[in-house]
């Protein structure tokens, strides 16, 4: 079975689906990932083919250059991602030929997560089965609001499917370059759904697998039959990685340590961040591992009881720290849940607020701290709250236990399997 795994944005993003090629190299399968994220150095380590899509690097500069005011939140949030938007447009076209090239050396499958909007339309010419995996629950459901609203605004659940709607004003600005890339590249005619990613263009609904937890977010009830939920797709280690040296000798050190990083979520001022998390360490006395992430953190006058890291696997570090401290991205919070040790979330837009919503909700969390709300005393109070809350630290080992005990890329790979097996031995002629 040869899968077509296409990707974009952050390492948070391509990150699960290189755990997926990974296994499904492991089961015998082969896989290409496609993936237009900024720096794919850390793919190298990995025996599987992973293909640049943006070999001019613009779109990892667009997203570098507009992410700090994107994060921002607010109507500055807002305008930077409609410009954000309109600017993605100019290279949408490169971008989606490149992918196409790709796809034309042939795939069974196309694996694909909200972000790539052209993938299901890959899948549509080579006509075969398209897989959503979306990071997030995205099938509309009476028992959750969309993730991306407020996760503290009560909707009565007769309402909730709507707020799924908006999945459509988040790729409404690409809808007539991909119809005329559909028509004069790929041939392909205007057809009903065709921008429903939960549609297949054969007809019947389109794969879905969950790639979260069900003991961090339980399937609704009216989940669909061919909604599954895998586990997280966790990648292992690079095979001869080692933990640098000096990491090791400080986190041997005594006192008790936590874990910060923001990923590439800094903000207008990362300066003023780190003025911020090294405040709140002086304030509680605590040490940290801080990971300066994808975002650069600004960290200068760095005192002894911190450790700056760059790159260091979080399945790796984080069950050896006290708390995590993060942004609430969706990869993140799963390798924080998993890590067993209690979080503390600042969340800034998009689907973060859900997960650190989530995490207070289960009891593994303070309060969520919103990042306009961030400051020394905010987050030096949640640190104290996360390392020494007996009950908290019991209910976040008893939840990592859970997560895990799932093995979400293997539970994945089955259902690919299957998904190609069934489609193999009903073959759906086009529409």
């Amino acid at each position: 079975m040869r899968v077509l795994i296409m990707s974009e944005g952050t390492r948070g993003d391509v990150q699960p689906c290189l755990a997926l090629a990974v296994a499904l190299a492991r089961a015998g399968h082969e896989a290409v990932v496609a993936t237009c994220t900024a720096n794919l150095e850390f793919a190298g380590d990995y025996d599987v083919s992973v293909v640049q899509l943006d070999d001019t690097g613009s779109v990892a500069e667009l997203e570098l250059g507009e992410l700090s005011r994107r994060t921002s939140g607010g109507l500055a949030g807002l305008v930077s991602q409609a410009r954000w938007a309109r600017a993605y447009r100019h290279h949408l076209r490169r971008i989606l030929n490149r992918a196409w090239d790709v796809a034309k050396c042939g795939a069974d499958l196309v694996v694909h997560p909200p972000e790539v909007v052209g993938a299901a339309h890959v899948a549509e010419k080579l006509k075969v089965p398209a897989v959503f995996v979306p990071p997030i629950p995205w099938v509309p459901t009476r028992e959750l609001s969309f993730p991306f609203v407020s996760p503290t605004r009560r909707i009565p659940g007769v309402l909730n499917p709507a707020t799924y709607r908006l999945q459509r004003a988040l790729v409404f600005a690409y809808d007539r370059p991909i119809d005329d890339w559909r028509e004069s590249t790929l041939g392909l005619r205007r057809r009903r759904g065709r921008f429903n990613p939960l549609r297949s263009w054969h007809g019947g609904p389109t794969p879905v697998m969950n790639t979260y937890s069900r003991h961090v977010v339980p399937p609704p009830g009216d989940t669909p039959a061919h909604v599954r939920t895998t586990g997280y797709l966790f990648l292992p280690p690079p095979p001869a990685w080692e933990p640098p040296p000096e990491l090791t000798d400080f986190l041997d050190r005594a006192g008790t340590t936590v874990y910060i990083g923001f990923g590439s979520m800094i903000g207008l001022d990362p300066a003023a961040t780190w003025r911020t998390i090294r405040a709140a360490l002086a304030l509680t006395g605590l040490r940290a591992v801080v990971c300066s992430g994808w975002g650069g953190l600004a960290a200068a006058d760095v005192p002894a009881t911190v450790a700056v890291v760059n790159d260091v696997p979080h399945e790796w570090l984080l069950p050896r720290l006290a708390a995590t401290v993060h942004h609430g991205g969706a990869g993140t919070t799963g390798a924080a849940f998993a890590a067993g040790r209690p979080q503390v979330i600042c969340p800034y837009f998009r689907d973060q607020p859900f997960w650190a919503h989530r995490a207070w909700t289960l009891g593994v969390a303070p309060r969520p701290i919103p990042q306009r709300d961030l400051n020394a005393s905010t987050l030096a109070a949640a640190l104290t709250a996360a390392v020494s809350d007996a009950d908290m630290a019991e209910r976040a080992d008893r939840v990592g236990r859970l997560v895990r005990a799932e093995n979400g890329t293997a539970t994945a790979v089955s259902l690919l399997e299957a998904v190609h097996a069934g489609f193999a031995a009903h073959r759906h002629p086009a529409r």
